[in-house]
């Protein structure tokens, strides 16, 4: 009986035997598994700490000095600085499409075989008035305005309707305008200054004459009505204007109207010089719509705001084209020294002879100070 129950039993403990092996194998795996991590810590410790021993301590033994000296140090480094340096300066010159002193811009000029018919200097400007205007009757400033027209009448002998424009804008097209149709008009040339250019507002209160805003509203009967149209400049004489209406829209439709050359063809047989400010190239084509009106186009550049590429691209057009009769160019704000005129002066000096006072004019040095 015993042994039939010791018989029934033996499953149970085969099952018992099984689970025993699956957990002695379990902690076998574990086992390994530390066992090899302590053995990566040793190799690691081992290689850390290191087997170097010093055998013998460093000597030191002064060695003489071989090779270049300081002075061909120095000249190799100023050499490869100025190279560095005029590669940098090349390389943003490039970079800059501005054109910033007077001789470049003279020589990109006549690469273009582009005549220069002026150098107008830079003008004195308190701010006082819309641009800079020579209203002086005998300001030293006149004289390259009075060369500039003396250089249109040479080349260009019939050239009585000039019309002034820029690429840019900024440029001094408009001064440009004023200056030389006052230079004309105090050479006793009967002169009109024409507004040609309706994308900005008018400059006419420079020259003391006040638009009428109401002719904004209505350009096209503004320039049909020449009585209202052109102006008397009342500070200098033999001066006409004929003042812009203003910002407008549809400037080149107004450009283009029946009005506006009656207008052109009103002024041709009644002054002498007509001058014609245009708006600027680069943005609008006002002015290639007014030039078939004019004797000719006279563009205006300036140092630090002409652009080198659109130079070379509106000079090639203009000179290539069999429509357009351009005329030159002129530098505008040029720094070009203005000769003034020797000031002669008299001083006054009294003698006190009793009761009578004796007055004698002596004359007097420019050089010498004058005292009041």
């Amino acid at each position: 009986q015993e042994l039939r129950q010791e018989y029934s039993g033996i499953p149970n403990k085969q099952l018992g035997q099984q689970r025993l092996q699956q957990q002695v194998a379990l902690k076998q795996t574990f086992y390994d598994q530390i066992q090899a991590r302590l053995a990566d810590v040793k190799l690691a410790q081992e290689e850390t700490v290191g087997s170097l021993v010093i055998a013998q301590p460093a000597q030191v033994k002064a060695l003489p000095a071989k090779g270049a000296s300081s002075l061909a140090i120095l000249l190799v480094g100023s050499f490869m600085g100025l190279a560095i340096g005029g590669g940098l300066v090349l390389f943003l010159n490039s970079i800059d499409p501005l054109i910033y002193t007077l001789e470049d811009l003279q020589n990109a000029l006549k690469a273009q075989d582009v005549p220069l018919l002026g150098l107008l200097p830079t003008l004195p400007w308190d701010g006082e008035t819309a641009i800079p205007v020579i209203l002086e009757a005998h300001s030293p400033y006149i004289n390259a305005y009075e060369r500039l027209r003396g250089n249109l009448q040479r080349i260009g002998a019939k050239a009585s309707v000039v019309l002034i424009t820029s690429i840019l804008g900024e440029e001094g097209k408009t001064v440009t305008a004023y200056n030389l149709a006052i230079a004309s008009a105090r050479a006793g040339k009967r002169t009109l200054l024409i507004e040609a250019d309706l994308r900005s507002p008018s400059h006419a209160t420079a020259l003391n004459v006040t638009p009428d805003p109401q002719n904004q509203m209505e350009p096209l009967r503004y320039y049909g009505n020449l009585a209202d149209c052109i102006r008397m400049v009342p500070a200098i004489e033999n001066l006409y204007i004929a003042p812009s209406v203003g910002l407008q829209r549809q400037a080149a439709a107004i450009l283009e109207s029946s009005e506006m050359r009656r207008l052109f063809e009103d002024a041709r047989g009644r002054f002498d010089l007509v001058i014609v400010d245009a708006p600027a190239l680069h943005r609008y084509n006002d002015a290639l719509l007014l030039e078939p009106y004019t004797d000719g186009l006279l563009l205006v550049t300036r140092p630090g705001y002409t652009e080198a590429g659109l130079l070379d691209e509106v000079a090639q057009q203009l000179i290539e084209s069999e429509d357009i009769q351009f005329l030159g160019a002129v530098v505008n704000d040029a720094n070009i020294p203005v000769q003034f005129p020797a000031i002669e002066t008299e001083q006054s000096i009294v003698f006190e002879q009793g009761d009578r006072h004796h007055l004698e004019i002596v004359p007097m040095d420019s050089s010498q100070t004058l005292k009041t």
